[in-house]
């Protein structure tokens, strides 16, 4: 498969931190779903936008929706289209009744609650509120409907938050009727093991998160995994109880898996290794150099064993967290992430306040 890019639009530029997209098209309509937030971190809160984009007129917006939760922090949309109506599912953080009496949300994470939320449309513009499912400290990464599940259709990949002493490592499988009555169905991922005496707990992969599902067959699940050493790729047969992981051996943030007439591709968040400069002696440590942060389209060859690099996006800086749908046009996909490559400042790659949204049109082929 090759891929090629035809367009690139920014769709969201205001000066502020807009990131974390999610890109769908439901009942002839296009939806992109991003975070806006004065900068990455958790304080000062965020909140979600939802844009409607008409087909035939994709950089215009028909409709647009804000969803917030007051005092807490919107992140991560991911838009999830059924046919009867189009799911958000969202990690919110909350203030901790430990943390400043619940006197507001803490920079750092596990000094909060995290809580995951969901939302719908049946018509494109009226949201019903933010509500919350799972478990406090579940976060709800991704989901989806399967119409070959009768008994519990939805299913959904979780990773535990928290700090490693207060949580096994793990992802989680939750499975229902619909995204409100969710349970736990059983382990994704384990990442955590004890020492020699039990005492303490180690992570020999690194502690697993951001896990991407998809179905590649009725009866198998397929999902990729962070660890921040790499990325796994794991596959489940019916009824998902054992998985089978492979590790890709590449430093990839997975996004977003969809299928196009020539496969499946994955959208990742590329990074690229740099050496460091050689120390000498007798002279100053010279500290590492920041991460290069990339956006990239990758192959998921049959039996999604190894993903295979296809294209890399203008991007740079604080970049990523890709959403992908299938274009208007034959054999074209559209991505939308965000980037700040146009305000790229390297010593400050997590903190900087501007991100742009962008809309790549890219075309596909064998």
């Amino acid at each position: 498969m090759h891929a090629e890019l035809l367009d690139l639009t920014v769709i969201a530029q205001d000066g502020l931190h807009n990131a974390f997209t999610s890109l769908c098209q439901w009942h002839g309509q296009y939806y992109c779903a991003w975070r806006v937030a004065p900068t990455h971190h958790i304080t000062p809160p965020g909140h979600l936008i939802v844009s409607q984009r008409a087909r035939g007129d994709i950089a215009s917006v028909a409709h647009r929706a804000t969803l917030i939760i007051p005092g807490g922090d919107c992140r991560d949309p991911r838009l999830l289209p059924t046919p009867d109506a189009l799911f958000l599912l969202c990690g919110v953080y909350l203030p901790a009744p430990h943390h400043q009496g619940w006197h507001g949300l803490s920079h750092v994470s596990t000094e909060n609650i995290l809580y995951t939320h969901y939302s719908y449309t049946t018509n494109g513009e009226t949201w019903a509120p933010l509500t919350p499912a799972l478990r406090p400290n579940y976060w709800g990464w991704s989901a989806l409907q399967s119409q070959k599940q009768a008994h519990h259709p939805w299913m959904l990949a979780a990773y535990q938050m928290g700090t490693s002493h207060d949580i096994g490592g793990s992802l989680a499988l939750f499975v229902g009727q619909d995204l409100g009555t969710l349970t736990y169905w059983g382990i994704v991922y384990d990442g955590m093991c004890g020492d020699s005496d039990g005492s303490t707990l180690l992570a020999p992969h690194y502690q697993p998160c951001e896990p991407v599902l998809w179905q590649p067959a009725p009866d198998t699940l397929a999902c990729c995994v962070r660890t921040e050493a790499g990325m796994d790729l794991g596959v489940s047969r019916a009824p998902f109880q054992r998985w089978q992981w492979t590790d890709t051996k590449k430093h990839l943030h997975p996004s977003a898996v969809i299928q196009t007439p020539h496969g499946w591709l994955l959208a990742v968040r590329e990074v690229l290794t740099i050496v460091a400069p050689k120390q000498q002696r007798n002279l100053p440590a010279i500290p590492p150099p920041p991460p290069i942060w990339k956006t990239a389209i990758y192959e998921l060859p049959a039996g999604h064993t190894i993903p295979r690099h296809l294209l890399t996006l203008p991007s740079g800086g604080d970049c990523g967290y890709a959403g992908m749908a299938l274009g208007e046009e034959r054999d074209t996909l559209l991505v939308s992430y965000y980037s700040q490559h146009r305000h790229e400042d390297p010593s400050k790659t997590s903190t900087l306040s501007n991100a742009n949204v962008w809309l790549a049109t890219v075309a596909i082929g064998t």
